[in-house]
């Protein structure tokens, strides 16, 4: 990645004619709009929102969940809603020791801890807890219970799951801001099937543009989708939405545009610069293509997808020997990526390496796929 990409305003993006009018807003938000741009600027603004979230809900003498633990456990609960961002912020605050074994517990996975892994006695991450381990017990979805202890019962406020983002304190701004960070996820594995934030549909809110853009793009509407992202703020993620939007159209120069701004708003986010590269490549602009494909592998050095796209970019240029040490790197990550190991095949026999492409070949055919 050149320097004329770092900085908005400068470098191709500013002449780069507008694919259409989208003049998305600055003040849709319920956040304040403050300069996002680096993960730990994400994580100043969650605390801020704790401590609204704290200032707002109810405040009783001492602690009265000190003699129960039951929200903390898999029996107590049958699931914990954790973002991407809470993971990334307890790392930040405490450090990364039990996160990963808290994620698998809050996700109840096969084999995770039965009790969450800060609990010893009481919460040792209290300051820096999730926001459902804030409002749990002062707020109850329907047709859920508490457990038949906790001292909250029977004066928690139910809400119905379409008033969750009216009623729960600050829920639209922290939904918001976990959406927003998904452009901007911490280095790590990144398989084949990624390059592009993982939302839940299931939590989405429909009043929230950028968030109906992602629901229009899953059904494949890509004009709708594209519309409704340039009703949104400008954001790192509302220009990848937008970018993918229009990549769904085919409109490479559009898609180029918007992955160019929302690099400019996000310079730390591999994601980022592998779709530029995406765009880049459909552009036939190989060269630009392969400084994003390089910058993503800086900033993650475990991003399969754009592992791969740089070897294909050698080999579609006939540099076999340059294709196969990232296509390599790439299944270290991902082993499951049956057509990256046939072009690796293909590549090794090309240079006369039969022995070394027989096995990817052959595992290849193995999963149903072969050279046409």
């Amino acid at each position: 990645m050149t320097a004329s990409f770092a900085t908005f305003g400068r470098g191709p993006w500013r002449g780069l004619e507008s694919s259409g009018s989208c003049e998305s807003s600055d003040g849709s938000g319920v956040y304040p709009l403050a300069d996002l741009s680096t993960r730990h600027d994400f994580y100043l603004a969650l605390d801020e929102l704790f401590a609204r979230l704290d200032a707002a809900l109810p405040r009783h003498p001492g602690n009265p969940c000190g003699s129960c633990n039951l929200c903390c456990t898999a029996a107590g609960l049958s699931q914990h809603v954790v973002s991407d961002l809470e993971l990334d912020y307890l790392a930040a605050r405490v450090g990364s020791e039990k996160v990963e074994d808290f994620r698998r517990y809050a996700a109840r996975e096969e084999g995770a801890a039965a009790v969450c892994p800060y609990y010893q006695g009481g919460c040792t991450v209290y300051a820096h807890r999730p926001y459902a381990c804030r409002t749990f017990g002062h707020y109850r979805e329907q047709r859920t219970v508490l457990p038949g202890v906790c001292v909250f019962r029977g004066h928690e406020r139910e809400f119905a799951p379409e008033e969750y983002f009216a009623l729960l304190p600050e829920a639209r701004a922290i939904h918001q801001l976990k959406r927003d960070y998904l452009a901007m996820r911490a280095p790590g594995p990144v398989s084949a099937g990624g390059g592009h934030p993982a939302v839940n549909l299931a939590h989405l809110d429909a009043t929230d543009p950028v968030d109906r853009a992602w629901m229009e793009l899953f059904l494949g509407e890509y004009a709708a989708a594209e519309a409704s992202a340039c009703q949104g703020r400008t954001t790192a993620m509302q220009q990848m939405t937008l970018g993918l939007a229009r990549s769904g159209q085919e409109n490479w120069e559009g898609a180029r545009e918007a992955f160019l701004r929302a690099v400019t708003l996000a310079p730390e986010a591999a994601d980022l610069r592998y779709q530029l590269a995406r765009a880049e490549l459909e552009l036939g602009a190989f060269q630009p293509a392969a400084q994003a494909l390089d910058e993503a592998v800086r900033l993650n050095p475990q991003h399969a997808p754009a592992l791969t796209y740089r070897g294909y970019l050698e080999l579609a240029q006939g540099q076999m020997e340059a294709g196969i040490p990232w296509l390599l790197r790439s299944l270290e990550v991902d082993p499951s990526q049956s057509l990256a190991r046939l072009r690796l095949g293909v590549a090794l026999s090309r240079l006369g390496r039969e022995d070394e492409a027989r096995p990817h070949l052959e595992r290849a055919a193995a999963e149903g796929v072969t050279a046409s």
